[in-house]
C-alpha cells in the first residue's frame, strides 16, 4: 500500500453541555456552537487526503489487511474522541464484559488535555450505595450525589473499565481511546432501575500515575491498559519513531511541526491525527509538541 501520514476527517456532535473551546484549541465545529463532542477516529471516519482521500478507515482496514493493521490486529481496536465541557454532563454506563453482548468488555483511557480549577469527574457509585437510592437520584438527574468525584488537571490520566457509571465535570477538556463494546446506556433517567443490573458496584476508576522518562529525542509517559498502548510524547525537536508492525496513531495536542512517512511529509497542527501503516515500520517528527501515540 502506499505509504504515507493518513489524516482522517472528525465528525462534530453539538450537546447541550458542550462549551467552545474545542472550535477554540482545534478549529472543531463553527465558533459560537455548543461542540461538546467529537469522533477522532472510528471505521467510518473518511481520509482527508492524498491516494486514499474519501476511503473510510474501515474501507482500509478491508483493502490492505495486515499491511494497514498489523499482523496482531484485524480491525480497528479503539475510537478516539475529544470533550468539552460546560457543566456537568449526565452520567452514562459502558457494559462490562458480561454485558457486552458477547463483545469484549468496555475501556477507556481518559487524557485530560485542560481543566478549571476544582473540575473532575465523577466516575464509580459510592460503597453503601442502595439500589433504591441510586433509582432516586438517578431518576432526578443528580446521580453525581452518589458517585465518587476525582479532581483532575492538565496531562492527569485516567483508566475507566466497563461497569463504571460516568460523568465529566465542568471545564475540562478530554480525549478519550476507547475499546472493546461501544454501546453506552444513560445512567439518569426514566431507565435508570432497567440500567443499574450493569453496574459493578465495587469497580472504581484508576489514575494513571508515572513520571516522564527523558529518551535521546525527548520525553515520553507510558501507560497501557488491556490490549491498548498509548505514549505521551513531548516533542523537542526530531523523534524517529517504529510501528513495531503495528497501526500507529497520533493525536496532537499541542505544537507544530512536520510528520513524516514513506517518502511524503506533512505538517500538523493542534488537533490533527494521522494514521501511520503497520508496514511504514518507520517514521519521523519534527518540531515542539505534545503527542499522544497509540498502537
Amino acid at each position: 500500500m502506499k505509504i504515507y501520514p493518513i489524516k482522517v476527517v472528525p465528525t462534530v456532535t453539538e450537546q447541550p453541555w458542550g462549551a467552545g473551546r474545542l472550535f477554540s484549541l482545534y478549529g472543531r465545529g463553527e465558533e459560537g456552537k455548543r461542540v461538546g463532542e467529537t469522533t477522532e477516529l472510528s471505521p467510518a471516519l473518511r481520509v482527508a487526503a492524498g491516494d486514499f482521500q474519501g476511503l473510510t478507515v474501515s474501507q482500509l482496514v478491508s483493502r490492505y489487511g495486515e499491511e494497514f493493521t498489523g499482523g496482531e490486529q484485524k480491525g480497528l481496536p479503539y475510537q478516539i474522541r475529544l470533550m468539552d465541557t460546560m457543566h456537568r454532563t449526565p452520567a452514562q454506563i459502558y457494559p462490562d464484559e458480561r454485558e457486552a453482548k458477547g463483545m469484549r468488555g468496555h475501556y477507556e483511557l481518559a487524557a485530560v488535555l485542560r481543566a478549571e480549577v476544582n473540575a473532575g469527574l465523577y466516575a464509580g457509585l459510592r460503597k453503601g450505595v442502595t439500589k433504591e437510592e441510586y433509582v432516586e437520584l438517578a431518576s432526578e438527574g443528580k446521580l453525581s450525589h452518589a458517585m465518587y468525584f476525582l479532581p483532575a488537571v492538565r496531562g492527569d490520566v485516567f483508566f475507566l473499565p466497563g461497569g463504571l457509571p460516568v460523568a465529566v465535570g465542568g471545564g475540562i477538556t478530554l480525549m478519550t481511546v476507547s475499546g472493546g463494546s461501544d454501546e453506552r446506556y444513560p445512567a439518569e433517567g426514566n431507565d435508570a432501575e432497567k440500567n443499574y443490573s450493569y453496574l459493578e458496584k465495587d469497580l472504581r476508576a484508576m489514575k494513571f500515575v508515572g513520571q516522564s522518562e527523558q529518551d535521546f529525542f525527548g520525553k515520553v509517559r507510558r501507560f497501557s491498559y488491556g490490549p491498548l498502548n498509548a505514549e505521551e510524547i513531548t516533542l523537542e525537536g526530531r523523534w524517529e519513531g517504529v510501528t513495531e508492525d503495528k497501526l500507529v496513531v497520533l493525536f496532537f495536542a499541542e505544537g507544530e511541526g512536520v510528520l513524516e512517512a514513506g517518502d511524503e511529509k506533512t505538517a500538523f497542527v493542534p488537533g490533527d491525527v494521522f494514521l501511520i501503516p503497520a508496514e511504514a515500520a518507520h517514521f519521523r517528527m519534527e518540531g515542539n509538541a505534545l503527542a499522544y501515540l497509540f498502537r
